[in-house]
């Protein structure tokens, strides 16, 4: 395997993991958002996630490596067991659960910049990460605009 090659793997792999966490997230948020309107509208990102998933995923073996080897890590899950208690316990639900998934997404948006300034990636690894930051920065976005929505209409 050539170095960049090494480098996008190691890159990829942490990566799948914050994605997997992220799915992860949106499952949880349409499990417990009691808004209808605002489980609905996040749908469509949850999809796409699970499609950057599989991206993710099949580029890691293109480059001889295991997808299975990023699992979905502990700290999401510890942070998805929170969503479940603020969403249980707070005044305002659905702002609490959408300030969570944000400060998730924080972490996605985040990670995948890091990723893109990373030294030595190949140009296809690079070229997806740059279509995939776009997506999570748009879902990270609209997230953020539902939780400031959600936020004014309970003030």
């Amino acid at each position: 395997m050539r170095p960049e090659e090494d480098i996008a793997l190691s890159t990829l792999l942490a990566l799948l993991r914050i994605y997997r966490d992220s799915a992860e997230g949106y499952a949880t948020a349409a499990r417990d958002l009691p808004d209808l309107e605002v489980r609905r509208e996040l749908e469509p990102y949850r999809k796409e996630l699970l499609r950057l998933v599989k991206e993710c995923a099949k580029r890691i073996r293109v480059l001889r490596g295991d997808p299975d080897d990023a699992p979905a890590t502990a700290a999401g899950g510890v942070h998805r067991t929170w969503m479940d208690l603020r969403s249980a316990t707070a005044a305002n639900p659905t702002a609490a659960l959408l300030t969570e998934m944000e400060r998730g997404e924080d972490i996605a948006v985040d990670a995948i910049k890091a990723a893109l300034r990373t030294d030595g990636i190949d140009p296809a690894t690079h070229a997806l990460l740059q279509t995939h930051y776009e997506k999570i920065q748009a879902a990270h976005d609209r997230v953020k605009q539902l939780r400031d929505r959600a936020t004014l209409a309970r003030t």
